[in-house]
């Protein structure tokens, strides 16, 4: 009686799995989801193309949004602006958004698969969380700028689940409409990012998919279902492609037809051959390096804790999925699979790889091409899906089911830890650029109009002038309408024009500009994170412990006098940069130097005191120069020595501020022969 009892049971807790399975594995997805995306959100920031976007929406309002991407995809601009509107300035908002938008086109992706292949369950399941997790695009979490992309990539999903709705209605009403929006939000997804329109080849193939089986018109032949179905789709990317082509011209060189056009002039079958190759190549970038290059660089590349947390997310990310694939796997069907199961593989493979080379096939058609640097990981985005359904046929068509589950936990766990690496490099990246503002803050309370900053960083470059005056002028011009503090990327690139000290005017888009003056220059450098944020005084430098050779050649054009020193200070705003951090050592370095520079000699003396009394001290040694200073003007003899006998610890310091020591370095002669012989004899 009692196993007649258990076995009842046991066939109502099969039967109520079997019908919320897809909950489960809705659910199942999104548990992975926010393993892999949300543990740091509340740490990442704004990067790169954000900071001019940002700067603009602020200083000058959502329309000039719209205007800065009129010249080359005018719909981004609006969708820009209307997000600008939505989430304003905080960060974490903008994270959050980028997120759910990217998790609804993931929901939408195994919609899709589960109705393409209704009787694989655990395959399409598996899928889904592949593109959902795909590990090859990492600028998930620049959220301002990139949720530009993973809307446009998600629109495109979204009406390619319409076509197969349409598809599959019995209703004529339910055909027309899904038709319509699906045909709509094509074209917007086109509109946003031209790039992206390789997505319409997974469109063909799943409407080819109906034909081919007789689902969507099966009293016509299989090529006039094709042609009927997708004929409207086709004849709006012909017109979509003659806007492009001979009506809209862009004033970006890289999206400018003659430009694109003019490199198959030459040699088209070079070319043709050239790219044809590249393709290759990418395609196995995408498919399989992706899975491989990337945990390397931001993952494996970390310290010990960071490792450990992505060993600790990936065991329980893999835990969960594996529970969900024997859980499913124990259930019997629905329905009988087919005798011939591996032809629905092989459909998943052959979708999957075409899909992939559509994605990337207007992509490397105008001369671009999947890199693992400069942010050029983007181009995998709308490949994605494709490499899910590609590798999840691959692997169900080859190995044996037992064997299955190892590959498919093998692939999200990697994925996993690499979002986790990702995340804490990108958190990296922003509490440097949080470190900087905050110490120039407290460094320099305001800076002239028309101050050039130049900023080297550590680990992290920068790559746009932007990156730079944007923040800067909302820190310290935050009701201006005008980039009254300019900025250039301190480079081996830039280092001519840097040094000679040029005059050029920066234009932006089309829409406003400015002029560099580099007599207006203003050096911060922080080479290593060991260090504080170092200014630069071109007469008498303070030079970080660790010190690249650019400074030494352009070091005299850093301009003090382009540090207002008797202003209010210019906090960064909070809703943008965060609370303002701790007063640990590097506070007490810069309000040092600042008092060093008015002449306030007392105060420094006074900074000293209070660091020590709280045992706070430098890891850099250059930066005890301004309190050595002013224990020196002070008379302050015995901690003076002391502080200088720390310097002579790490000779390649003493040497380096002997060797660029100025001889005005004290107002009088007197102290700064004595700063000289303590320091340097």
């Amino acid at each position: 009686m009692r196993l007649i009892i258990m076995k009842r049971i046991y066939l109502r807790l099969v039967a109520e799995y079997e019908r919320h399975e897809p909950w489960f594995a809705y659910g199942t997805m999104l548990i992975l989801g926010f393993i892999s995306y949300t543990p740091l959100l509340h740490k990442l920031g704004f990067y790169r193309d954000d900071w001019y976007i940002l700067w603009a929406g602020h200083a000058l309002g959502p329309q000039s949004i719209i205007d800065l991407f009129a010249f080359d995809r005018p719909l981004v601009g609006y969708l820009n602006a209307g997000s600008y509107r939505l989430l304003g300035e905080d960060p974490l908002s903008w994270q959050l958004y980028s997120f759910c938008i990217r998790t609804i086109g993931a929901l939408a992706f195994l919609w899709l698969v589960r109705r393409l292949w209704p009787r694989h369950n655990i395959e399409t399941s598996t899928a889904a969380i592949v593109m959902f997790l795909y590990p090859g695009f990492l600028q998930w979490a620049n959220a301002n700028t990139y949720s530009n992309h993973i809307t446009t990539y998600t629109l495109g999903v979204l009406s390619i689940c319409l076509t197969a709705a349409s598809l599959q209605a019995t209703k004529k009403g339910l055909k027309i409409l899904f038709s319509v929006i699906a045909i709509i939000s094509a074209v917007g997804y086109w509109f946003l990012f031209e790039f992206m329109i390789g997505l319409e080849g997974l469109r063909l193939l799943i409407i080819g998919m109906y034909a081919w089986r007789g689902e969507s018109r099966p009293h016509q032949g299989t090529f006039l279902q094709l042609l009927r179905d997708w004929s409207p789709y086709l004849v709006l990317i012909l017109l979509h492609l003659a806007w492009r082509l001979f009506v809209f011209e862009s004033g970006r060189v890289g999206m400018n037809v003659d430009y694109v056009f003019s490199a198959y002039d030459s040699d088209p079958i070079k070319v043709i051959l050239k790219r044809l190759l590249f393709l290759g190549i990418d395609f196995y970038e995408t498919t399989i390096s992706a899975w491989a290059v990337p945990i390397n660089s931001v993952t494996f590349q970390q310290g010990p804790k960071v490792l450990a947390m992505a060993g600790f997310l990936c065991l329980v990310g893999v835990a969960v999925y594996v529970a969900y694939f024997y859980i499913t796997a124990a259930q019997p069907p629905r329905s009988p699979l087919p005798q011939n199961e591996c032809r629905d593989y092989l459909e998943m493979f052959i979708v999957g790889g075409v899909s992939i080379l559509s994605a990337l096939l207007p992509v490397v058609a105008v001369g671009r091409d999947v890199r693992w640097d400069s942010g050029y990981d983007r181009y995998t985005l709308q490949a994605s899906a494709g490499v899910a359904v590609f590798l999840v046929g691959t692997i169900s068509g080859l190995v044996r089911s037992r064997h299955k589950v190892t590959l498919y936990a093998l692939l999200i766990g990697i994925a996993i830890a690499t979002h986790y690496g990702n995340a804490v490099h990108w958190a990296d990246f922003w509490e440097d650029q949080r470190d900087l503002w905050w110490q120039l803050s407290w460094r320099a309370p305001q800076l002239e109009d028309g101050t050039v900053l130049l900023v080297e960083m550590p680990e992290e470059g920068f790559y746009e002038d932007y990156e730079i005056w944007g923040p800067a002028n909302l820190v310290y011009d935050p009701d201006g309408d005008s980039v009254r503090i300019r900025s250039e990327i301190f480079t081996p690139e830039t280092l001519e024009k840097i040094r000679v000290g040029v005059t050029e005017t920066r234009d932006v888009r089309n829409v406003f500009e400015f002029q560099r003056d580099f007599f207006h220059s203003l050096i911060l450098t922080r080479p290593a994170r060991s260090s504080c944020w170092h200014v630069i005084d071109g007469d008498d430098p303070v030079f970080p412990q660790i010190t690249s050779g650019m400074l030494y050649t352009t070091r005299r054009i850093s301009n003090m006098d382009q540090i207002i020193v008797n202003s209010p200070p210019s906090l960064p705003p909070s809703l943008i940069f965060g609370v303002e951090p701790e007063h640990r050592w590097c506070y007490f370095f810069q309000k040092a130097s600042l008092e060093a520079q008015r002449g306030n000699w007392a105060s420094v003396a006074q900074f000293y005191d209070h660091a020590l009394d709280m045992d706070f001290k430098p890891i850099d040694r250059s930066e005890w120069m301004p309190f050595l200073k002013g224990l020196v003007m002070e008379d302050r003899n015995e901690d003076a020595e002391r502080t200088a006998l720390w310097i002579r610890d790490v000779e390649v310091v003493r040497h380096r501020q002997c060797d660029y020591l100025s001889d005005t370095a004290l107002p009088d002669h007197g102290h700064q022969a004595y700063l000289k012989e303590i320091l340097c004899e």
